[in-house]
């Protein structure tokens, strides 16, 4: 199943990597950034739901936690589709080979094994954006919630029950 998860959510970045060019364009149509910014989210989220949930999770019996910062489309659910439905699984990244993996902003050593995926992002010159190329990815530190960037080719992802 991790070959699986590893190949759909590789299509879910090259999907995003075609399309967030085009996405990005239309921000010069809108006066408010952080209006953008939740277009950007539903988007996300949405795209999350039909090319990575549905290609992993059981239909009607599995959801993911919700990409990013979700979407806000439907009231109090982060969720497009079904926005009733609750998470049951997560996907967490593993390190490759055991080896260790350096956080992209502090230049430390970290253990992916108290971190959450967040989402994938660009890193470049020490900072994170949501531009393509997506060669990287966000996650939150689950006690603190800080935040850490890795490079994606140091990782598998797989899902996780809650």
């Amino acid at each position: 199943m991790t070959n699986r998860i590893n190949y759909v959510i590789k299509n879910f970045i090259n999907f995003l990597n075609r399309s967030l060019p085009v996405f990005n364009d239309i921000k010069q149509f809108f006066d408010d950034e952080f209006l953008f910014d939740e277009q950007r989210n539903d988007f996300f989220q949405a795209n999350w739901e039909i090319l990575v949930e549905s290609l992993i999770c059981a239909a009607g019996e599995e959801f993911l936690e919700a990409y990013g910062d979700g979407a806000d489309c439907n009231g109090a659910s982060s969720r497009v589709f079904l926005p009733d439905k609750i998470p049951t699984h997560k996907i967490k990244c593993i390190t490759k080979d055991q080896g260790t993996i350096l956080d992209l902003i502090t230049g430390v050593s970290i253990d992916l094994s108290n971190l959450t995926f967040h989402s994938f992002v660009n890193f470049e010159n020490g900072n994170w954006s949501y531009t393509s190329p997506l060669n990287a990815i966000l996650l939150e530190n689950d006690m603190d919630k800080t935040i850490c960037v890795v490079k994606m080719d140091n990782v598998n992802f797989e899902k996780s029950k809650y």
